[in-house]
């Protein structure tokens, strides 16, 4: 049988490489595909899962990525706080408490629901203890941190049944905790120190009244200073916005409030906040994922959705805890697809729109499963796009074990991370330096460094041109045309929106007309190289 290559793009100036994509008719497919986004991720654990024994009833509620790239869990186990601290490739980490875990006992059943990094590398865990508020400091080995708290604990009480399941830190290391308190959303400031902060609330205490039970399970700082709090009230999804001091917000919602009653039982069960100051909510409505955005005042984002909401099916009984914003604006929401008698990790990303994304897992869903009995509770994506989920996972739904499955990510954010220098010891961020690898074609008389040296827009169009090869990089590797088709037509928007930000680059200034000219002359070739390819 005859072979055939599929061209899809030959960059002008070698920045954009050559895909070629071979199909053997009547050929034997090859052993292994290329791994695609949604694929667990074979270099962690063993084939992308791990799970970790603490005691009889081990779950994580949390996770948080250092900048060394090891990973930290925490949660509880056999009623105590506990971390877990594993290496890059998900082996526990030997210098992290004990052969990696580590608990904390404090009076009556506790666990930890949310977990912080401080840019010192300390970690702060809060959960409940018995009925009251519980924070945990740790030194970066997994030691008590002695100057938090008394010996590194805090308990705050409130009237009735109260425990955190939210976390936040202000860039001036003060710490906010959410939950509930007596059926109602409650909040706690505390200083760096751990003692309440009394300029918050009432000597460091919020409580907010939805009129019937409600809890906050999410929590997110604004720029701004103000916090949303998200959770549920009765069977409504429910969001609270407060003012730095505490205060509700009398412009979100109404007098700081938002209750939305969406088709079934509703609750939101994680928050985020994207680029334009949008909030991204994910929980459940009925029996699956929901995931809905709101503007800034509070109001449904009729443009996400269908009147601002997603609803996503896996197996019947399904619910989103966590969730993600990707580095081009995409989300990721985890969580528990539950049916047949049993429950796995499950995964679904959408784009900016709210559509799922077809080139991530199965239709833009994707399912890992352990023991049988299994659920993800937290979300993280790492600097390289890869996402990592952590939770449960049990052979029966009675204990279980820490567990963590990493799935391959987007090739834009791989690509990205691999351009962008490491972040400083303890800042738990990445770096966003100059960015290197701008392309000068300077034997097409394009880009010249004469011209364009400091001109650049590394935002915008440097960005942009290294993400349209990163699509193309993928179009090259797998082994269907369908992909490589949808790859490159992606690549030719990311094309498209670098020349609309030439352009108004070249209006406002920021590029002199030379390099404006310059860049627009090698964006028209490359877009002129896909077409042909996308339109077949």
């Amino acid at each position: 049988m005859a072979s055939h290559a599929v061209p899809v793009l030959r960059a002008a100036s070698g920045l954009v490489a050559l895909a070629a994509i071979a199909a053997s008719s009547g050929a034997a497919p090859p052993a292994r595909r290329s791994a695609v986004a949604g694929d667990l991720d074979f270099t962690f654990g063993r084939s992308g899962q791990v799970t970790t024994d603490i005691s009889d009833d081990d779950e994580a509620f949390a996770i948080v990525a250092q900048p060394d790239g090891k990973l930290v869990a925490a949660g509880r186990a056999g009623g105590q706080f506990a971390l877990v601290r594993y290496d890059r490739d998900g082996t526990l980490d030997p210098i992290f408490g004990r052969s990696g875990r580590v608990t904390t006992s404090f009076p009556g059943d506790a666990g930890a629901s949310a977990l912080v990094l401080q840019p010192d590398g300390k970690l702060v865990a809060a959960g409940r203890a018995g009925s009251a508020f519980a924070l945990v400091r740790y030194d970066r080995d997994g030691m008590l941190d002695p100057i938090f708290g008394q010996s590194g604990r805090v308990m705050t009480s409130f009237p009735g049944d109260a425990g955190a399941s939210a976390l936040v830190l202000q860039p001036d290391g003060k710490l906010v905790a959410a939950g509930r308190a007596g059926g109602e959303f409650a909040l706690a400031r505390y200083g760096p120190d751990g003692i309440l902060d009394p300029v918050f609330g009432r000597s460091g205490r919020v409580t907010t009244a939805f009129g019937t039970d409600a809890e906050a399970l999410a929590l997110v700082l604004q720029p701004d200073g103000k916090l949303v709090a998200a959770g549920r009230a009765g069977t409504d999804l429910a969001l609270v916005r407060y003012e730095p001091d505490g205060t509700l917000d009398p412009f979100f919602g109404r007098s700081g409030r938002v209750r939305t009653a969406f088709s079934g039982n509703a609750s939101a069960l994680a928050i985020a906040l994207d680029a334009d100051g949008k909030l991204v909510v994910a929980g459940r409505d009925g029996g699956r994922f929901a995931v809905a955005r709101y503007d800034a005042d509070g109001l449904l984002d009729v443009f996400f959705g269908t009147g601002g909401e997603v609803t996503t099916a896996f197996a019947g009984d399904d619910v989103a805890f966590a969730v993600a914003l990707d580095c081009d604006g995409s989300l990721v929401a985890a969580g528990r697809a539950a049916g047949d008698g049993g429950s796995r990790f499950a995964l679904a990303r959408y784009d900016r729109r709210g559509v799922l994304d077809p080139f991530f897992g199965t239709g833009g869903q994707a399912t890992a499963t352990f023991s049988g009995h299994d659920e993800a509770r937290a979300l993280l994506l790492q600097p390289d796009g890869k996402p990592v989920a952590a939770g449960r996972a049990s052979p029966d739904g009675v204990g279980g074990d820490v567990a963590l499955a990493r799935y391959e990510g987007s090739p834009d954010c791989a690509d990205l991370a691999s351009s962008v220098p490491a972040a400083p010891p303890g800042s738990g961020r990445v770096a966003r330096g100059p960015t290197p690898g701008v392309p000068r074609a300077a034997s097409d008389g394009d880009l010249s460094a004469s011209i364009c040296r400091g001109e650049v827009p590394r935002g915008t169009v440097a960005r942009r041109l290294r993400l349209a090869n990163a699509w193309l990089a993928r179009a090259e590797k797998t082994s269907s045309q369908r992909r490589a088709r949808g790859s490159v037509r992606r690549a030719e928007r990311v094309l498209a929106r670098a020349g609309a930000a030439v352009e108004r680059a070249g209006r406002d200034g920021t590029l002199s007309p030379p390099c404006a000219a310059a860049f627009r002359r090698l964006l028209d070739a490359r877009l002129s190289q896909t077409r042909p390819e996308a339109r077949r």
